[in-house]
């Protein structure tokens, strides 16, 4: 066997991850269940906070988030991501870790 062969052992529980698509597919959904219609530029979005490396769940609860606002809409929804990525949130472990630091900096 060559030296830079390259092997990959899978147990039988390993599952291939959903394609990029897929995911996008999933979040649009979840904005549809809760807030409305999807547009064009929604999935633009959304495919550029994946690509750069944000997990699923942290748009889902920006989401969520955005539901809870006066006037949810994808700008709030946005801004929200902005601020993240700001902050260089990029996993959901982080989100929480972000808000439970927000809820202890609002009671002082």
């Amino acid at each position: 066997m060559p030296a830079n062969h390259n092997l990959y052992v899978l147990d039988s529980t390993a599952r291939a991850l959903p394609s990029l698509d897929a995911r996008i597919r999933s979040i649009m959904q979840y904005w549809q269940s809760q807030i409305g219609p999807v547009y064009p530029f929604m999935r633009h979005d959304t495919r550029a906070w994946l690509n750069a490396g944000i997990e699923d769940d942290v748009i889902t609860q920006a989401i969520y988030s955005t539901t809870m606002a006066p006037r949810p809409s994808w700008q709030y929804t946005r801004a929200i991501m902005r601020h993240l990525q700001a902050e260089g949130v990029t996993t959901y472990d982080q989100w929480c870790t972000r808000d439970i630091q927000h809820r202890a900096r609002t009671r002082e």
